[in-house]
């Protein structure tokens, strides 16, 4: 991307130099818009009647004001020649708004050093091109333009090839592309591209500003890379101020012209938008409506380097997509798709609360074809407390739903100890219908982390984790997560087949204390369709508890305790070790119907004296190894084992189980370590089939 700048900028010279200004930018007026399809070319503007403090640029030189505050921009007593940079010098010492024009035979403005900032500190200047380039190659180690003050607008320029970023930011309420008021917002984006360091860099203790329609590293037209170097916007601060605070890149949300204020991102050698602070938070930032990534139209690749979204030191709650307020949320998800690296980033223990909710993150702007990001979002390095998706609250939950799709390697990434955080309400390895596979490698991954939740016991807090090339959900050496009311390997509906090409859910080496499901109302997952087992454990995980859920259909085991890829058979006295203790089984007797009740006889022998939760499930055939899964779930009991671990239960369950089902069951320690499925128990009316005991003793 480097080079595809500086190629940028030897054709911008090139054709200074052989075609000069005006020709140059004759041809510049015969491209398409800034934002193609979403408001029209960019026009020019007529020239107003000129009021106190409004300046038209009359010439593409570069000389200084010859008497700042004297209301007229001339670069000589007398001389009616007014540059770019007379006119910010105008604007800066005279007292009240300040408008800066540009004459229709402007096309193209050539500083030859730094231009002054813009530090007009009684009402801000407006600078509004028709468009008009600054092209900053001989403007030495420079930023292109400074806002130094507060209230200030860049408006239908183009900003591109200065040494240091095209935009610096150190002022408050200030407007970069169009201000949303309905009047001329499609022609009031700005380019800003090919820059040596950040398109716009947002720095120190400001609030209140806004980016909205603008191209940030692409061509004028939108389909090319115009990359700048670093960032295409920064957000940075620094421990001797206090912090950035409300500042806006793309819709407000309001209602009139949020999908003009789009910002397409794109190209740049760093991130597409970076939040970094040091030892001063950068607070309450909000993304909302842009293409990051991808060309204008959403449809195709053009990389940021690093990834799209970063959210790193001292970046606290962030709004990565739509409020959820009920308005314009449909135009408030970001495309975050075609990156380099993740779509979204949030790392560092002083990075919280963020919340990415209605964003396509790995696909296009359709939301029916992959555009890959690396990974989809990438939650490290202690970052907590942050929201994936929906916060179930009744108001727009739809609309909160991410679909986190189609990237290369994990959907969702959790490591290194990110703690307390929520995913919940996403659609992960589909297309936004969630009916078609866009698969992501693995869908979630949590890796050394704890107290994280996926999923919930609301509807709206389900996720749907279908359609990945490897298993659906992850844990490694990851310790007390819970997974509630998802749907894993089933389409949106909970009964298509869109099973992940791996396990349903598998908890490798070290995961302990982790809840997959449970057995009040809306924990039960249902865990369908998967290429391998449903649940598989690896050999040192334990306690985890697996119960309530609706496990079917899959193409390996419903529940696999490791080792072994087969059923592990029962022990006298349980006292082998593996994974979740590779407890016990109970072994089923009978199971009779009769009166509106199921009534189900076995066996258990495991540790003694203790106590065990019993679970039954239905199921419409028996798995092809003659244990389990577990279909539907018909309820639970408890049981003691005597001194030797040996128990009998009979349990009476509400409801019936029609003819032809058949019936397992599973065993959970105190520790919460559940057991493999039992062997099926067939039902035919009121007969019961008996199966015999299966012992296995290592002695």
């Amino acid at each position: 991307m480097i080079k595809n700048r500086i190629f940028g900028m030897l054709i911008a010279l090139t054709l200074v130099i052989v075609m000069g200004v005006d020709s140059v930018m004759a041809d510049w007026s015969q491209t398409q818009s800034l934002n193609p399809g979403r408001g029209g070319p960019l026009a020019a503007l007529a020239a107003p009647v000129a009021p106190p403090g409004t300046h038209t640029v009359d010439s593409n030189g570069d000389g200084s004001d010859a008497n700042p505050g004297d209301g007229v921009c001339e670069t000589a007593a007398g001389n009616g020649v007014c540059t770019l940079r007379a006119a910010i010098e105008e604007a800066n010492a005279r007292t009240g708004a300040d408008k800066i024009f540009f004459d229709d035979s402007i096309g193209m403005v050539i500083p030859n050093s730094a231009l002054p900032s813009i530090a007009d500190y009684s009402s801000g200047t407006t600078i509004r091109g028709n468009p008009t380039w600054i092209l900053g190659s001989f403007a030495g180690n420079s930023y292109g333009l400074t806002l130094a003050s507060n209230n200030n607008k860049l408006q239908g320029l183009i900003i591109s090839n200065f040494e240091r970023s095209g935009v610096w930011v150190g002022g408050n309420n200030n407007v970069i592309g169009t201000d949303g008021d309905g009047v001329n917002d499609g022609s009031e984006g700005n380019v800003i591209s090919s820059n040596g360091e950040n398109g716009v860099l947002i720095r120190y203790d400001v609030t209140g500003n806004r980016l909205a329609g603008n191209l940030i590293g692409l061509t004028l037209d939108g389909t090319g890379d115009a990359g700048n170097a670093l960032s295409g916007v920064k957000i940075e601060t620094v421990s001797e101020f206090s912090g950035a605070s409300l500042n806006l890149i793309g819709t407000n949300g309001d209602g009139t012209s949020d999908v003009l204020e789009r910002n397409v991102i794109s190209g740049n050698d760093g991130w597409g938008i970076s939040i970094e602070g040091s030892d001063a938070s950068i607070d309450q930032t909000v993304i909302a409506g842009n293409y990051i990534g991808t060309n204008a139209a959403g449809d195709a690749a053009i990389p940021n380097t690093e990834g799209g979204v970063e959210v790193s030191s001292w970046g606290t709650n962030t709004l990565i997509g739509t409020d959820g307020d009920g308005i314009a949320d449909g135009v408030e998800g970001n495309v975050i798709s075609g990156n380099e690296g993740p779509g979204v980033l949030l790392t560092s223990s002083t990075s919280s609360g963020t919340v990415i909710a209605g964003n396509y993150i790995g696909i296009d702007a359709a939301g029916d074809a992959a555009l890959p990001n690396l990974y989809g979002v990438q939650i490290q390095y202690g970052s907590t407390n942050n929201l994936i998706g929906t916060d179930a609250d009744g108001a727009s939950d739809e609309m909160e739903r991410n679909v986190v799709s189609g990237n290369d390697d994990n959907g969702i990434l959790f490591s290194g100890d990110s703690d307390q955080n929520v995913v919940a309400g996403n659609y992960i390895g589909t297309d936004a219908a969630g009916n078609v596979a866009l698969p992501n490698n693995k869908g979630i991954r949590i890796v050394q982390c704890s107290n994280n939740r996926i999923g919930g016991t609301l509807a709206a807090e389900r996720n749907v984790i279908s359609g990945n090339h490897s298993a659906g959900v992850v844990f490694d050496s990851a310790s007390a997560n819970l997974v509630q009311g998802n749907y894993i390997g089933t389409s949106a509906s909970g009964s298509g087949n869109l099973g992940n090409e791996g396990p349903g859910v598998s908890l490798i080496e070290g995961s302990f204390d982790n809840t997959i499901g449970g057995i009040t109302s809306g924990a039960a997952n249902r865990i369908a369709f998967n290429g391998t087992d449903g649940i598989i454990l690896g050999g040192t995980s334990y306690d985890n508890s697996l119960r309530g859920n609706a496990i079917f259909a899959n193409g390996g085991l419903g529940i696999d305790l490791y080792p072994g890829n087969d059923v592990t058979l029962n022990d006298l006295g349980d006292g082998d070790s593996g994974a979740n203790n590779l407890q016990n089984y109970p072994v089923l007797s009978s199971v009779n119907i009769n009166g509106g009740q199921i009534t189900i006889q076995g066996t258990l022998n495991s540790s003694g004296n203790t106590t065990y939760n019993l679970d039954f499930y239905a199921n419409s055939s028996c798995d092809p190894s003659g244990y389990g899964e577990g279909e539907i779930y018909l309820g639970s009991d408890t049981v003691m084992t005597n001194g030797s671990g040996d128990a009998s239960f009979t349990a009476t369950l509400p409801g019936s189980v029609p003819a032809g089902y058949c019936v397992t069951v599973t065993a959970t320690d105190p520790g919460g370590n559940t057991s493999e499925f039992s062997t099926c128990s067939s039902v035919e009316g009121s007969t019961a089939v008996y199966l015999p005991l299966v012992i296995r003793d290592y002695d």
